[in-house]
């Protein structure tokens, strides 16, 4: 989620751009922040036009951003032991 907002923070965005997220996983809750955001108009009130790409077992999030299909994704990093 931190990749995210620095990538939302540091990217010149302009009211009428959308801003593609691409989500690692299905729509589930553990994206219930970004969908809350989004609902109580967080975004909106920020002239941030956002768009959520579901992603799933075949979907590689990094391959999304690369390609230009997505301005930034979503990533958990694990604690490594």
């Amino acid at each position: 989620m931190l990749i995210v907002w620095l990538k939302l923070l540091l990217t010149p965005i302009f009211a009428s751009e959308t801003v593609t997220v691409q989500l690692k996983w299905v729509h589930q809750s553990q994206f219930a922040g970004f969908y809350l955001a989004k609902e109580t108009g967080l975004y909106a009130h920020q002239d941030i036009d956002i768009l959520f790409l579901e992603g799933g077992q075949n979907i590689n999030p990094v391959d999304a951003l690369v390609s230009g299909g997505a301005l930034t994704f979503q990533s958990f990093h694990r604690k490594r032991s």
